[in-house]
């Protein structure tokens, strides 16, 4: 493969425009795709190498540290093994030639606690403008030098940095700072292969190839730190979901026991002072707080059961949302389709996808206006599908998604917690046609048959259809 050689920018021959365009191609994969740095990485330098014949090509990413220069190496095996090579077989020492191991000891114990030098921590300091390294990350503009001894002094003598150079048969080299913005993070160093050398009217394409990988590089750091930060997010939230869960089951157990425990017997209490030998209006006293107190039972029950079900753990997902739809369906007035394997699924699953169906189901009730109602929960191999659809008015999906004023946390919470168990969450509505919500989770441990038969049953009219068909409009 071609490489760069004394041609100016107007002369380069037609193979290394190929290959150039080819690096691009490359580069660009990377700044739309990768959010692995090291991904990003092996990807330049495979560039450099394949694409456009550089030789040993390496990153050292670097950052100032009071008076010192540290960092890191990155390079690929076979350069890391080129080198190496060379020197063992010379018998020079060129385990020093990052910078002295006191140095680059101390740096990485501050940066990362470590005791021992990692092979790939570097260190220089900032006089050394000598060193074209320090130089180019400096100066942030290119380097070219035709000796080895440039890049490495003065960790290596010049003469163990001649013999390095000729038993890798190189004849010149670039170093190259990766500048993002004003900020320099680092250098890129590759050497021509034998038999060309780089010159000053190299130094154009160098530059613009330079831009290319350090932009390949920037956005594959901030993807990584968008994905960090995303991970963050989803770990505060499934801590702020699953506090509600655990706060939801505390307040179900103080009502239960606490005020449902003395509600009941003050009822029984009221009931045994309804005597004959009372008052009329005594007794009508007695039956009026009596019918406080049960509904006041009546409706601590309600807030129990609307906080966390205690079927949702003794039946199950389907058996809590078949008798509650089937409650709903005689409140509502719908005709409501209910199509549900009969199997029990991880409790984390089952909470999450509850919580989806009954915000779904909440919404169809104050807005859809709809008069039918179809629920499926279905497993298909290694995961759960759970769709929501109605006959309602619908709505724009695009506008409410785009509208920042909006206050409703329903779709959101749906959405992030379909999220939140590596699932899927799509809406489908349209003004007058109704509203599909599809949610998509995997099976995170092994399903539990009921003892229930498995199949499905139908909640409503006659003219219910089975199969999970949709409905009509």
């Amino acid at each position: 493969m071609a490489a760069f050689s004394s041609y100016t920018t107007n002369q380069w021959p037609l193979e290394w425009v190929s290959a150039y365009a080819h690096f691009l191609r490359q580069a660009t994969a990377v700044v739309t795709q990768t959010r692995d740095l090291d991904e990003a990485f092996s990807l330049v330098l495979d560039a450099c190498s394949a694409a456009l014949g550089f030789l040993y090509p390496s990153i050292v990413l670097l950052d100032v540290h009071e008076s010192r220069l540290v960092g890191r190496l990155v390079s690929s095996p076979d350069t890391r093994e080129s080198i190496h090579r060379a020197g063992g077989k010379l018998k020079v020492p060129i385990d020093g030639i990052l910078g002295p191991r006191r140095s680059r000891r101390s740096i990485q114990r501050l940066a990362a606690g470590q005791i021992n030098v990692p092979a790939d921590a570097v260190a220089y300091h900032l006089t050394m403008v000598e060193n074209l390294v320090v130089r180019a990350f400096r100066q942030q503009s290119p380097c070219l030098a035709s000796r080895y001894f440039d890049l490495v002094r003065p960790y290596l003598t010049e003469k163990y940095a001649d013999l390095i150079q000729k038993a890798l048969g190189t004849e010149s080299f670039a170093v190259l700072p990766l500048v993002t913005g004003e900020r320099c993070f680092g250098v890129l160093v590759v050497a021509s292969p034998p038999g060309r050398s780089f010159g000053a009217s190299d130094e154009a394409a160098l530059g613009l190839f330079a831009a290319q990988t350090a932009l390949a590089v920037e956005n594959a750091r901030l993807q990584r730190d968008l994905s960090d930060r995303e991970q963050q997010v989803s770990f505060l939230l499934k801590a702020t979901i699953d506090a509600q869960e655990e706060e939801r089951e505390r307040i179900c157990m103080e009502i239960h026991d606490g005020v449902a425990q003395t509600l009941a017997p003050a009822f029984h209490y009221l009931q045994t002072l309804d005597k004959p030998e009372l008052p009329e209006a005594v007794r009508t006293s007695v039956r009026k707080a009596g019918g406080l107190v049960r509904t006041a039972i009546r409706e601590a029950r309600e807030v129990i059961a609307s906080l966390r079900p205690a079927s949702l753990d003794t039946l199950g997902l389907v058996a809590t949302l078949r008798y509650e739809m089937g409650e709903l369906r005689d409140q509502a007035n719908w005709q409501l389709e209910f199509d549900a394997d009969q199997v029990r699924f991880p409790k984390a699953v089952e909470t999450a996808l509850y919580r989806v169906v009954r915000e779904a189901v909440n919404n169809v009730t104050k807005h859809a206006r709809a008069t039918k109602v179809a629920i499926h929960i279905k497993q298909a191999d290694d995961r759960i599908v759970v769709e929501i659809q109605d006959n309602g008015v619908g709505f724009d999906f695009a506008a409410v998604e785009l509208d920042v004023h909006r206050k409703g946390v329903g779709l959101p919470s749906m959405r992030k917690r379909a999220e939140l168990l590596s699932g899927r969450f799509y809406v489908t509505s349209r003004p007058g046609r109704g509203t599909l919500i599809h949610v998509e989770v995997p099976l995170l441990a092994h399903t539990i048959p009921d003892h229930a038969p498995v199949g499905s049953r139908h909640i409503g009219n006659s003219d219910n259809r089975a199969g999970g068909q949709r409905l009509a409009r």
